[in-house]
């Protein structure tokens, strides 16, 4: 778990989340809506870091190897710190 970006603590150790269009208001353990954002102890932490969030099998033309082995596949990886 790593500090979230994108939010402002408020009154009571309860946190607003400024991610998405939701803007959680998150009281003391309490997760967002995503399920991946967390308020501990007045700060709000994301529970994704570094971790695979996205994973994916691609045709490669659709990734910046368009002429890399036309017509082959791509495993495409997402991890949480580029969310």
């Amino acid at each position: 778990m790593m500090e979230a970006l994108h939010w402002d603590p408020t009154e009571n150790n309860t946190v607003e989340c400024h991610l998405c269009p939701h803007f959680c208001m998150l009281s003391k353990g309490q997760s967002g809506i995503c399920k991946v954002r967390k308020n501990k102890n007045g700060k709000l932490l994301s529970l994704n870091f570094a971790q695979i969030s996205a994973l994916n099998s691609d045709p490669v033309e659709k990734k910046p190897l368009y002429h890399f082995y036309p017509g082959s596949r791509i495993l495409s990886v997402v991890h949480g710190d580029a969310i």
